[in-house]
């Protein structure tokens, strides 16, 4: 099969090149973090009034706070999300709150430096009253000792220990599940296993996260060395022709990515299926059942940290689940009625801080050493 596209590892948009180079910024800050010392343990501290400790009395501060600022963008900064979320906190608490969302705002990685670097140098308020992360992100946030350590089940008394996490620094609140996505009209013979996306059939096809996400988690599971192996083939074979942002299905429909490998959504693909559009999702035989937590925290300089732990709060309750839902393809599989569930009924690995600390090998050397890879070539 003909190359499609223009072979973009060794020549990319600078845009592309910013992304990735944030990101390696943020991996050397990870395992600065990971061998140094600092402490997970530390006591709770507040910024500005003190979080309550009833939730009759967190919600009465929060009226007084009023405003939350997310100040990151992604789905997460959609303003659209936080309108919605706005109105159910009216209708659920009986309070009149304005929470801002912030699409041009700076991106995950660049807010996790920007949070910790604050947060060291003692500025108030944070840029970010709340912040929403993966689990590689929040142990960094977490071993910086930048979030509140909350007693979240003194709210919400069914929480599991599954969803509070980091000595209660943040709460999951959603599964964002991996899948290969491609077009149909293009590949008529998708990649049926992982070893395929090596396959010359599909050379100049194939785009991946800039920061390799999915085969990143697949490390843990199937070894660092078989994992490196398959994507230093998948460089040197030309089969990577450039990078993608979860989320940029219309580059897939359109044809100009072929196959993207890995979209961190599903619910999305599913949406275009039911219009017609030629795309179609696989876990590669089952090879791909991998997914990362989403989590929420109150950062301890939060101008609004009763808002934003209410608001926390709120996206786990089943009207916050569904508005979650809506905005973002993602629910929480711990929360009764997960449409994720439904969709995944089986996940071989899913990332949490937790299992991003217990595997240094994979997140401290696999990680930045593909990184490289992509960026440099074979």
């Amino acid at each position: 099969m003909k190359p499609h596209g223009t072979n973009w590892v060794n020549c990319r948009s600078a845009d592309l090149q910013e992304r990735d180079n944030t990101k390696v910024r943020a991996r050397l800050l990870f395992q600065r973090l990971l061998l140094g010392a600092l402490v997970l343990t530390s006591p709770m501290s507040a910024a500005g009034q003190a979080i309550k400790a009833t939730m009759k009395e967190l919600i009465a501060t929060a009226q007084t706070e009023r405003v939350l600022t997310t100040h990151q963008s992604g789905r997460f900064g959609n303003p659209a999300l936080w309108q919605d979320v706005q109105a159910g906190m009216k209708a659920k608490y009986g309070i009149d709150v304005q929470l801002n969302g912030s699409p041009a705002a700076p991106s995950m990685g660049q807010m996790l430096s920007v949070l910790i670097d604050d947060y060291r140098a003692g500025r108030k308020p944070a840029r970010a009253d709340i912040f929403n992360s993966g689990g590689e992100q929040l142990l960094q946030l977490a071993q910086a000792d930048v979030l509140e350590k909350i007693d979240w089940k003194k709210y919400m008394p069914d929480l599991t220990s599954e969803e509070i996490t980091m000595g209660g620094a943040s709460l999951a609140v959603g599964l964002s599940p991996y899948a290969l996505v491609y077009n149909t009209k293009i590949v008529k013979d998708p990649p049926r296993s992982l070893e395929d996306l090596t396959d010359s059939r599909f050379k100049g096809m194939v785009f991946v996260l800039p920061y390799v996400y999915g085969f990143v988690q697949l490390g843990v599971i199937k070894g660092t060395k078989p994992i490196y192996d398959l994507f230093q083939k998948m460089v040197c074979n030309g089969n990577i022709a450039g990078t993608f942002r979860t989320g940029q299905l219309g580059r897939v429909t359109s044809g100009e990515i072929p196959i993207a490998a890995f979209n961190g959504s599903i619910v999305d693909v599913e949406e275009l299926k039911a219009k017609k559009a030629a795309i179609e999702r696989s876990d590669l035989g089952g090879e791909l059942r991998i997914g990362g937590m989403e989590y929420t925290g109150v950062p301890k300089n939060s101008r609004s940290p009763n808002l934003a732990t209410l608001t926390t709060l709120y996206l786990l309750t089943p009207e916050g689940q569904e508005i979650y839902y809506k905005h973002t393809g993602n629910d929480s599989p711990h929360r009764k009625g997960s449409r994720l569930q439904k969709l995944v009924p089986k996940i071989d690995f899913i990332e949490t801080p937790e299992k991003v600390q217990a595997n240094p090998e994979v997140y401290t050397k696999l990680y930045p050493n593909m990184v490289k890879l992509l960026e440099r070539g074979c």
